[in-house]
């Protein structure tokens, strides 16, 4: 299930960036109004000589990639889990010993 999880992600994140604008660093200084109101709407890649430096992106999307990247990493470390063959602890014994029941 995990792989579908990433896949969609993947997916989603593709198809956001494709529609990508890129600038040069004197572009992006000399219309950084502009510049800004574009990564409202989709990141604005930033190249120096053609070398890419930076990527601006609007708050949401910053946001829904970082909780993205949290969740990826849940997954890996419940498969991680499920793969450990050292003895597990029985839920009743969990909850004796926080003092749940």
């Amino acid at each position: 299930m995990s792989w579908m999880i990433h896949n969609l992600y993947i997916s989603k994140l593709f198809l956001y960036i494709i529609a990508m604008k890129e600038l040069s660093v004197t572009e992006a200084r000399e219309q950084f109004p502009a510049l800004l109101n574009q990564a409202a709407k989709k990141p604005v890649w930033i190249t120096r000589h053609g070398v890419d430096v930076a990527v601006v992106i609007s708050p949401e999307l910053f946001e829904t990639l970082v909780e993205a990247q949290e969740e990826l990493e849940d997954i890996a470390a419940v498969d991680a889990a499920m793969l450990d063959k050292s003895p597990k602890i029985p839920w009743a014994q969990v909850k004796k010993d926080l003092k749940l029941d």
